[in-house]
């Protein structure tokens, strides 16, 4: 039979058990939030980045009388560069919103492989960003005559176009596989774990 003290004892333990249980809760929501947050950074970064660029261009080349940027209106130039270079930001907030309303959510893939995405998504976006300020910035003292010669009108076109064709072979590739919107919801990306075929649960373990 059981004694007192160890009738205490038992008592203690389920005490203790259930404040454990009940400290690990909120510690276990906290942590799905964060891995949640950092299972959406690539989607978000993609549509943080694509606003930004969008709004960048309308700005800098309507109002480009404003900054002295020497682009003929009468040619409509800066009508052309913006055609050249929001086509492809627009597509991934296409992309953005088609998931977000008819398509199946299912978590971006971890480990080794989300790590890859991740780099080849911010990498592919500063490199554009960067290679955009500095060529506008050659563009304009060319126009200055402060480097004579050094960029004109179609070399910067050009190379916007260059800085496009970087983005469109990486990063749209990365959009096309993150929004997908014909994703079975109880299927995980290729190489996530984090899911189970309810189907067959032995190869998901």
């Amino acid at each position: 039979m059981m004694t007192s003290a160890q009738h205490v004892l038992t008592i203690r333990d389920s005490e203790l058990a259930q404040r454990q249980h009940c400290f690990r809760g909120p510690v276990a929501v906290r942590m799905d939030a964060r891995r949640q947050g950092v299972s959406m950074s690539i989607r978000f970064l993609i549509i943080y980045t694509s606003l930004f660029v969008v709004m960048a261009l309308i700005v800098l080349f309507v109002a480009a009388p404003l900054w002295d940027l020497r682009l003929d209106t009468e040619k409509g130039e800066q009508i052309q560069l913006i055609q050249i270079g929001i086509p492809i930001f627009i597509s991934y907030l296409s992309s953005a919103v088609t998931y977000a309303t008819v398509g199946k959510e299912f978590p971006e893939p971890q480990g080794e492989r989300g790590r890859i995405l991740r780099t080849v998504t911010f990498g592919s976006f500063a490199i554009f960003i960067v290679g955009f300020s500095v060529s506008t910035v050659m563009f304009y003292k060319t126009g200055h005559g402060t480097l004579p010669n050094a960029l004109d009108y179609r070399q910067y076109t050009n190379v916007i176009t260059i800085l496009l064709g970087l983005l469109a072979g990486t990063t749209s590739a990365v959009s096309t596989y993150i929004f997908a919107t014909k994703a079975d919801a109880t299927q995980p990306p290729p190489g996530d774990p984090t899911k189970v075929d309810p189907a067959n649960p032995i190869a998901g373990g």
